[in-house]
């Protein structure tokens, strides 16, 4: 090989070499943007399905002490707590549901329920539980 041979290859690599460079930044970047837009998805479903139950219940406090106090209307005392388990623990719930029914993939946005969603990502969770989070 001449010494111009040995340029015009060390030239090619060189090139081929900063290309490869521009596709892992451009394929982290679009990796970076998917994970983004899905971890959106995750935050808006959780705060529908975790905080509309949780604040639900904490109005139902004032309402119970307003309703006692105003039109003499006494709620027993189970009936209190039983309404705060049932709301709060709903809004724990829904931490769960709001994530696992999101659609984790960047290019679907998902229904509004996200059953079907759930029913995708449920079964990816247990994969990976069972096999030690490979």
């Amino acid at each position: 090989m001449s010494a111009e041979e040995i340029k015009a290859a060390m030239e090619e690599m060189e090139s081929r070499n900063q290309m490869t460079r521009t596709q892992v930044v451009e394929s982290s970047t679009q990796r970076s943007a998917a994970a983004e837009l899905v971890s959106t998805r995750i935050l808006y479903r959780i705060l529908a399905f975790a905080g509309v139950p949780t604040f639900s219940g904490i109005l139902l406090l004032p309402l119970f002490y307003v309703l006692r106090v105003t039109k003499g209307i006494e709620i027993p005392m189970w009936g209190v707590y039983l309404s705060q388990v049932f709301f709060i623990g709903g809004g724990l719930l829904g931490i769960s549901y709001g994530a696992l029914s999101a659609s984790w993939d960047p290019m679907r946005p998902g229904s509004a329920l996200g059953v079907e969603e759930f029913r995708i990502n449920l079964p990816v969770i247990w994969a990976r539980i069972r096999n030690g989070g490979e």
